[in-house]
């Protein structure tokens, strides 16, 4: 990672230093030419910015001290490889002399120019680019050397670097943008770099398999890399207004909000570069969450729980038969969904304010429930193309997403735990309270359809009256509130208060949630009771076909029938007669 120094004379720019400490010569080489590609970076821009008008004496003080800094790491550079037993590493670093020389006094001959000269700015750019190339030709010797020697540095090491030194490169090529040298060649340049530093930053915080990069798990290098991502949106932003016309005054402005935000970038990107070296996990990650992105963690975590119960329940709906064509496109859409919810959790998310895990537990169990949910989604698939709905299926599939909503569960325990002790005014408690609760609407219908599955309903209720339990007594302590004291040990957070909703609307919001839900469990009940009532009604019918005295009637009754008259006709009119036309009870009261 790179250490600042010398920020107490230059307030706008600083030199970097590598702390990691090198365990071979040819490491030791590496830092050294990422150093001096850094600081050809910070004197380029340094400059440019000084010429361009914009924080002119502390740019120059900027441009003075990186010379100086090259210089010395040249010295040294040129030190190691005279000691060392390759000639062709001797050669670059005595072909970059020359070149380097060039550059100095091409800018120190020109930090005092009155006015911006493109002709100079030309030069500045052709001869960085020679430097450039140089010193990315040493670099590229070095790794190939460590690499044939058994010395490869962990990419999880090499990438924040390669993040840091591309920060400098974007700002020094938007630079070149605004002063008009090689506009076209810089913005299709600074195209190809906005992808990489994406593409690396992704690979940073999700891992790379391909190159060795471990998933990033720590929260203290989560909460840096997402402020890194924070940053890199308003950098982002700016490299756009690059691409459209701009008077002088906009220029200007560019200029100045580029020197800013790059610099905000770059440093946030060296804090995150430090923690990918040593991460001791002993950063108060919670202090830095805003009340707002609380709310949105708390209400991602019971997003993503409420879509994993609603994927299941359109599974066992397809299962059954249900509507396949809409219902398959439904469980697509649904799986989608949570994963990209699940992933704002774990990562957390700068467009949706959602933070990064406020603890480690909380990150360690989502981390939990991220692999559980790659393995249900998996098997939602192949269960489908299986068309595979035996019992043993369904219940084990079953208690695989129960599983998963445990996890997510402790998760949002532990979230308004950690909410509580951050901002102890914050209404955490109500908000899982309430957010919790339309997942379990989506699980009381999931366990209504799995009872469905079954001969019978007997036995197999246990869960989904346990879930009806869970929503009402959560539902009567969001309106009556509860103290501290009174809660049940099988409460949310029992020790935690609940406040008594009093807002109008809420209340008469709360009024119909009842009602409704109420409507909702008794038509479940009745969808998975009706295979017991029909087998109970059926089992009538025979009991009561089988039964003498039935028969005995039946036989009496048609022998009756028969004796009454001799035809049907006659029996209709007579019995008409009987019951209406000579029946004394007023109209509206007689049979028939």
């Amino acid at each position: 990672a790179w250490n600042v120094v010398g920020a107490s004379a230059l307030p706008s720019h600083g030199l970097a230093e590598p702390r990691r400490t090198a365990t071979s010569e040819v490491e030791s080489m590496i830092h050294k030419v990422e150093k001096m590609e850094m600081y050809q970076y910070e004197m380029t821009k340094a400059f440019l910015l000084a010429a361009h008008g914009t924080s002119a004496s502390q740019n120059k003080a900027g441009m003075a001290l990186s010379i100086s800094a090259f210089d010395a790491a040249l010295a040294e550079l040129s030190a190691s490889t005279s000691s060392g037993s390759e000639a062709d590493a001797q050669q670059q670093v005595e072909d970059l002399k020359p070149s380097w020389e060039t550059y100095k006094a091409l800018l120190e001959g020109n930090a005092d120019m009155a006015t911006p000269d493109s002709a100079v700015f030309s030069s500045v750019e052709a001869q960085s680019e020679v430097i450039l190339k140089d010193l990315d030709d040493m670099l590229q010797r070095y790794l190939a050397r460590g690499k044939l020697s058994g010395i490869e540095l962990p990419p999880a090491l090499m990438y924040p670097i390669k993040q840091r030194l591309a920060i400098e490169e974007m700002t020094q090529q938007a630079l070149f943008v605004i002063l008009d040298v090689r506009s076209s060649h810089y913005l299709e340049r600074l195209s190809s770099a906005e992808h990489s530093f994406e593409a690396l930053h992704t690979s940073l915080v999700w891992g790379d398999w391909v190159t060795g990069i471990p998933e990033l798990t720590s929260i203290c290098t989560l909460h840096a890399m997402l402020k890194v991502k924070t940053s890199w949106r308003g950098f982002k932003q700016l490299l756009k207004q690059l691409r459209r016309p701009r008077t002088l005054a906009e220029s200007n402005a560019l200029v100045a909000d580029m020197e800013d935000t790059s610099k905000l970038l770059a440093d946030e990107m060296e804090e995150a570069a430090q923690l990918f070296e040593s991460d001791d996990g002993s950063c108060n990650a919670p202090a830095a969450i805003s009340t707002s992105a609380w709310s949105n963690g708390i209400a991602e975590a019971n997003n993503f729980r409420t879509l994993a119960q609603s994927a299941s329940r359109v599974y066992f709906q397809l299962v059954k038969g249900f509507d396949s064509d809409a219902g398959t496109a439904a469980l697509s859409r649904t799986l989608e969904d949570a994963a990209s919810s699940l992933s704002k959790c774990l990562k957390g998310s700068v467009e949706s304010d959602v933070p990064a895990p406020p603890t480690q537990e909380v990150a360690d169990l989502l981390g939990k429930a991220w692999e559980a949910w790659q393995d249900f989604a998996k098997e939602v698939q192949e269960r489908l193309a299986a068309s595979d709905n035996s019992p043993a299926t369904i219940a084990s599939f079953n208690a695989t997403i129960s599983l998963l909503d445990d996890d997510m569960d402790q998760v949002g325990e532990q979230y308004v735990i950690a909410a509580l002790a951050a901002q102890p005014s914050l209404r955490s408690t109500v908000w899982q309270l309430s957010q919790r609760q339309l997942a379990l609407l989506q699980e009381l219908t999931k366990e209504a359809l799995v009872v469905g599955f079954g001969d019978t309903a007997q036995g197999k209720t246990a869960r989904f009256a346990e879930v009806a339990s869970v929503f009402e007594a959560s539902h009567w302590e969001l309106l009556r509130g509860r103290e501290a004291s009174s809660a049940p040990v099988s409460a949310l957070l029992p020790g935690q208060p609940v406040p008594r909703t009093t807002d109008a609307c809420i209340l008469t919001s709360m009024a119909g949630v009842l009602s409704s839900f109420s409507t909702l469990r008794s038509t479940l009940q009745q969808m998975y009771s009706s295979k017991d009532f029909l087998t109970a009604h059926k089992s009538y019918i025979a009991t009561e076909a089988a039964s003498p005295v039935l028969v005995d009637a039946m036989l009496a009754f048609k022998k009756g029938w028969d004796s009454f008259r001799s035809t049907d006709a006659m029996r209709l009119q007579d019995l008409h007669i009987a019951y209406i036309t000579a029946n004394p009870n007023a109209a509206g009261s007689k049979d028939g």
